[in-house]
């Protein structure tokens, strides 16, 4: 955010985004991608932080041969606050997609990263879709 408002702010001529042959000149271009930015930027950071917090960091005693080694911060945090027993269920990780839990706090967990992904596609094409919408013919 910091690099575009750098590089738009020390030019002396507005920057506008292709215009393709269109009639009608399109608006200020960097104009848009920092109103999109702000937009856009609180869904990316949730979405980044659960993906991070998904990530296995954090080491563990000991597993089973043939399972990922460590567990995440979303797991740990979730099987301590949701420690109830429950029927095997889907509970996919990245090496595993058919893996299943018996701990809701685990299922919960290892979901943690798979809804961030998601977030952060819908927080890029919430960006992108502001871009185009307001005056960027590229797209």
């Amino acid at each position: 955010m910091m690099l575009l408002s750098g590089i738009a702010g020390e030019l002396d001529h507005p920057v506008v985004a292709p215009n393709n042959g269109n009639q009608n000149p399109p608006k200020d271009f960097w104009k848009a991608v920092k109103s999109c930015v702000a937009g856009s930027a609180p869904s990316a950071a949730a979405g980044g932080a659960a993906v991070a917090a998904g990530t296995n960091a954090l080491s563990t005693a000991g597993k089973f041969a043939g399972m990922t080694p460590g567990t995440s911060l979303a797991s740990s945090f979730f099987r301590a606050v949701l420690p109830q027993s429950i029927e095997a269920t889907w509970a996919p990780t990245l090496m595993n997609p058919l893996a299943t839990s018996g701990v809701l706090g685990g299922v919960v967990g290892r979901w943690v990263p798979i809804l961030g992904e998601a977030t952060l596609i819908y927080s890029a094409n919430k960006y992108l879709n502001c871009v185009a919408d307001n005056g960027d013919d590229f797209w």
